[in-house]
């Protein structure tokens, strides 16, 4: 179904009114979207700003060959895989878990923290937060508690556990026995 040209128009002219529309329509939608990537409310809270503010800024790319959903999630996608891009660099902070990976500029260093990265994905989504949170993020157990609503005690049980399955994963074991 094409758009009303009058609608492609607007965006392309970066009408404010039209993005405020769009706004009411998707944005829960979106947000909905946004947590299920990040996991994190105040993450996707942002990412749907910085989403939406990058269509307004962009809008005069629109050519209505999809629909208005389709082409800001697919904005929203794009700013999440460019941002996990820059957070790879970072990965050097989950070097405190045994200092798997203390040479980090090397090709086995970089290894290593790929190989941590695979084993935290694999995590259940309450574990793996935690670590995301902890050692990608550098948030402090209280920072982290607050943020989850959850108390300290179960922020520090989940990070000991998710350590402990990690350091159980025999790809990251090897890497240790190095």
């Amino acid at each position: 179904m094409e758009l009303d040209q009058r609608i492609i128009d607007r965006i392309q002219k970066k009408d404010p009114e039209v993005f405020e529309k769009i706004l009411s329509l998707y944005g829960d939608r979106l947000y909905r979207s946004a947590y299920c990537l990040t996991y994190a409310v105040t993450d996707a809270e942002d990412l749907v700003q910085e989403t939406f503010l990058q269509a307004f800024n962009t809008g005069e790319r629109f050519q209505g060959k999809s629909k208005i959903y389709t082409w800001i999630y697919g904005i929203m996608f794009n700013l999440f895989r460019e941002k996990l891009r820059k957070n790879k660099k970072k990965l050097i902070n989950f070097a405190e878990i045994e200092d798997v990976a203390e040479k980090s500029d090397t090709v086995e260093g970089a290894t290593k923290i790929e190989v941590i990265n695979e084993a935290v994905e694999e995590l259940d989504k309450e574990y793996g937060i935690i670590i995301k949170l902890r050692y990608f993020e550098n948030l402090s157990i209280d920072e982290i508690a607050k943020k989850l609503n959850l108390k300290k005690g179960t922020v520090k049980s989940r990070l000991h556990y998710a350590k402990e399955k990690i350091k159980q994963k025999e790809s990251v074991f090897k890497l240790m026995q190095m």
